[in-house]
């Protein structure tokens, strides 16, 4: 699918032109006359961002660093600030400033850019945008991006270096990988791998690896360690390729090692097979400032979304391991997430799990639609068990949390007792550490005890570590009767997802999600609910729709927030502005979490706001439409009451998020200027993500 505009697909392009702002096109930039051709040696005093003592602006790179360019290259930024309750004017911002090598150059305005992306679709994006230029040196130049705010009170942010090459041509190698082919020193391989290694030995810095016969490759887990090079190493295909496993073998074969070395998967060509791959595993601890670039591929699990791993849950839930880049990819049929990605640009996810964006810096444009993990957490009867031995009495228990590495069953009869052994752990299935892997190995051990204990198995499709009782999400349980009464275990892996989760102690600071949508999900759309603090994190244009649910999920019960009692922290400048949570309230959730005067709720729409704490100091919360039968919190203002989400939408349960009813008639003074369409919003506008 083609994306055009402000985070909205093709089915709306219409919409776009609207009302979008002149410009004379993005200024351009090249590095100073004293730069060599060395990074940072054009810089007379090297760009730096100022220890942060109050708010500063959220400001994310749009376009991937580390590309090489023979002319010149569409750079951008996604940047933004609350000016005194307003995102308006310049998205906040006086400016952004663009410092290459010693030049900087000031873009004055956002604006909406479009270019080919790796499919040569044409994709739009609103952002600050600048043209860095070939200037007759070729080299690497380091380049920075500076958002200095409209509200004099916050500091500047200054982000980067970020490395871009120009260069006299793109690649500086370029060869093929054909199995069936003989080797050819410089021009062909047998093996992704292969290929690699020669490119490492002629010190290969941007090179192009081209996959021509159909075929699943394995990027390998050879010598290489190619983690030094300037650019990437760009797999692409030239026919159909699948990168996996055809069969799993063990955990440790099935990581979807890259060599350690800095790759780019590029074009719609290439299908990255989850099925019997666990993760894509790129170790950069050798290459801190470099990750791995998926651009314009194709993830899958061509087992189905619900396929099991080794009869449990995966071992990871994101694709790819540290901090990848996703500009304008396709997912579908997995149960994975994008991680801790540095980007994810454009690009859709349909029948999905696991967390969506857990601590991403940057997602712009995005859509996701049929998220659920039901299948992990629908309890599944597995199990009975019952005993009419001579002993009054007879329990069974099981130790641990859910589905843990070890765990051990007790039976007990009368004064006697025997316990067995079971996990999750790769050794159980193997034998390596006993048979305790299977719902079948405990009840072959319970009825192997001869004392009068009955298992009857009703599934074996899952392991026996994941076993448990009604109502306790696959957790352990105690001695529970089986004498008077047959007692059903059930499976349950306890599992959830959320849309956006900021993690534990892991990710503070800078944050941007704007433009995307999500409909029938099982979710907790925002969880901003961490004991680190959350500084600067600007959420805008988002819409979600949580399909109605049989259990956990349902959207009666589940709900986005903000803190959590108990923990300690501070949210610093947290804009939450025009996103549409059509039918998940939010909650302020905590006594301990402390706002600052920069954050600011506003002009959003959902069913309610509860404030289960007064928070303190309170936050700017203003102007939001809530549904039928909310209350209005104490100390906001501007709010507007009516509708519910079967009125209030067009069709949100299928993604169009059109105003209507009350949201569309109960206008106020929009707070940011473009709607997630790209439609320029009027001096009045509905509150929520489109107007």
């Amino acid at each position: 699918m083609s994306w055009l505009g402000y985070g909205f697909n093709s089915a709306r392009s219409s919409r776009i032109a609207t009302g979008k702002p002149a410009n004379a096109g993005p200024p351009a930039i090249m590095p100073s006359a004293t730069w060599d051709g060395t990074a940072g040696s054009g810089f007379a005093t090297t760009p730096s961002d100022p220890v942060r003592t109050t708010a500063k602006p959220a400001i994310r790179p749009i376009v991937v660093p580390n590309q090489y360019f023979t002319g010149e290259l569409l750079v951008g930024v996604t940047a933004w600030a609350n000016n005194s309750g307003s995102l308006v004017d310049n998205c906040g911002l006086s400016h952004v400033t663009v410092h290459c090598e010693g030049s900087s150059v000031d873009i004055a305005a956002p604006s909406f850019q479009s270019f080919p992306d790796a499919n040569g679709n044409t994709v739009t994006y609103f952002g600050w945008w600048a043209k860095l230029q070939h200037s007759g040196t070729d080299g690497h130049a380091q380049v920075y991006f500076e958002a200095v705010p409209s509200d004099t009170t916050m500091q500047h942010r200054v982000i980067g270096p970020y490395q871009f090459s120009p260069q006299p041509t793109l690649h500086d190698f370029s060869v093929e990988v054909a199995p069936s082919a003989a080797v050819v020193t410089g021009a062909s391989y047998q093996s992704i791998s292969a290929a690699i290694s020669y490119l490492k030995g002629v010190g290969a810095q941007n090179p192009l690896v081209t996959i021509v016969e159909p075929g699943t490759y394995a990027t390998g887990n050879g010598p290489p360690n190619y983690y030094g090079l300037a650019g990437f190493v760009t797999i692409a295909a030239s026919v159909p390729v699948t990168i996996g496993f055809p069969t799993y073998t063990t955990d440790t074969a099935a990581l979807l090692y890259t060599d350690r070395t800095v790759l780019c998967f590029r074009g719609s060509n290439i299908t990255i097979d989850m099925a019997n791959a666990s993760e894509i595993y790129f170790n950069n601890s050798n290459s801190p400032t470099r990750d791995l670039w998926f651009d314009g591929v194709t993830f899958t699990n061509s087992l189905g979304r619900e396929a099991l791993w080794r009869k449990g849950i995966r071992p990871y839930t994101a694709f790819c391991s540290y901090y990848p880049w996703f500009t304008e990819v396709t997912v579908h049929d997995v149960a994975l997430g994008y991680g801790s990605a540095n980007l994810v640009r454009g690009g859709s996810a349909t029948t999905v799990g696991f967390d969506v964006f857990p601590d991403a810096r940057c997602a712009i444009g995005h859509t996701v639609t049929d998220h659920s993990l039901q299948f992990l957490v629908s309890d599944t009867p597995a199990l009975e068990v019952s005993y009419a031995g001579v002993e009054a009495t007879a329990t069974l228990a099981r130790s641990g949390g859910v589905d843990p590495n070890d765990t051990t069953y007790t039976a007990k009869w009368g004064a006697n007792s025997a316990t067995f052994a079971v996990g999750s752990k790769e050794a159980y299935l193997t034998g390596a550490t006993g048979d305790g892997y299977t719902v079948q190995d405990v009840a072959d051990w319970l009825n192997g005890l001869g004392v009068g204990f009955t298992a009857t198995v009703l599934t074996n499709e899952f392991r026996a570590s994941a076993l448990g009782i009604a109502g306790t999400l696959g957790s352990g349980f105690g001695d529970t009767d089986v004498k008077s009464a047959t007692l059903q275990l059930l499976v349950n892996f306890g599992s959830h997802g959320d849309w956006y989760q900021q993690r534990f102690n892991y990710f503070p600071e800078n944050c941007v999600i704007a433009d995307n949508t999500a409909v029938n999900i099982h979710v907790q759309c925002t969880f901003l609910s961490t004991n680190i603090d959350t500084r600067d994190f600007v959420f805008v244009n988002n819409a979600w729709y949580v399909a109605p649910g049989d259990g956990v999920w349902n959207p009666a019960i589940v709900f986005s927030q903000i803190g959590r009692d108990g923990q300690a922290n501070t949210c610093s400048h947290v804009v939450l502005a025009h996103n549409s949570w059509s039918d998940q309230r939010l909650s302020y959730r905590s006594t301990t979490t402390a706002f600052d005067g920069y954050c600011l709720t506003a002009n959003n729409t959902m069913p309610e706001i509860a404030l289960t704490s007064t928070p303190n100091p309170f936050p700017t919360i203003a102007d939001n439409h809530l549904q039928a039968g909310a209350v209005d919190p104490a100390g906001a203002t501007g709010t507007t009451i009516g509708g519910t989400v079967a009125d209030l939408f067009v069709d949100a349960a299928n993604g169009d998020f059109t105003p209507a009813g009350d949201l569309a008639t109960k206008k106020k003074k929009p707070v940011v200027a473009y709607d997630g369409a790209g439609v320029k919003r009027g001096n009045m506008a509905p509150a929520g993500a489109f107007a």
